[in-house]
């Protein structure tokens, strides 16, 4: 049996990318689940494919399954290259639910008028609204400021500024739980109430208006 030993760079970079790979994993599962489909989008899947075959090469390297001999600093560039498909898949996973969790927010809410919005989540039009506006402002800022090249992929800044959006589409998530979709049931309510009464009182104006008519 072939022993495989990665050398102190390779094993720090190695523990980065799996200490990066369980963020992943947390944002992919819930992208899965509030996706209306349920279902990852193909550049995401193309992405860690590509990260896998990176990582392949490495060990094929290791085990001496190569064809030919390789340069001393083959393995340090696979994993460099892994590194960078798994923050696009990253990044993708982020944009994705950023975007779904804005959408299902203007979903949720798009039923209702905005008295009731107004009364069931009071801060929503002078708090939580602009509060989502500047957040996009945010998202923008670091999709434009993702840099994923061969000499910043793996520095501390674009781990920075993926962690800065991680943080972002977090916070939009709480507002989605607890401000909005917590709220649900509030909206259904007022709203099954405001009818109730937009009916009774159009009921007591057409039994006036028989009175008076029959009256006259």
């Amino acid at each position: 049996m072939v022993d495989i030993s990665f050398n102190k760079k390779e094993t720090e970079k190695i523990i980065q990318a799996v200490k990066f790979y369980k963020i992943y994993k947390h944002l992919i599962l819930t992208a899965e689940e509030i996706d209306p489909h349920h279902k990852t989008h193909h550049q995401i899947l193309l992405e860690l494919r590509n990260a896998l075959d990176h990582f392949m090469r490495i060990l094929a390297n290791k085990v001496g399954e190569n064809d030919e001999e390789k340069s001393a600093d083959y393995n340090w560039k696979h994993l460099d290259k892994a590194f960078a498909h798994l923050y696009r898949a990253g990044y993708n996973v982020l944009d994705w639910l950023s975007i779904t969790y804005r959408e299902l927010i203007s979903k949720d809410l798009r039923f209702y008028s905005n008295k009731a919005i107004e009364k069931v989540i009071p801060d929503y039009y002078t708090k939580i609204k602009p509060k989502i506006q500047d957040i996009s402002y945010q998202i923008a800022e670091c999709r434009e400021n993702k840099d994923i090249d061969d000499d910043k992929h793996l520095n501390e800044d674009a781990f920075e500024n993926f962690m800065k959006y991680f943080n972002i589409v977090s916070e939009v998530e709480e507002l989605y739980k607890k401000t909005i979709r917590g709220k649900i049931s509030s909206l259904k309510e007022f709203r099954r109430k405001s009818i109730f009464i937009s009916l009774g009182k159009y009921s007591l104006t057409l039994i006036i208006g028989f009175i008076i008519g029959k009256l006259s």
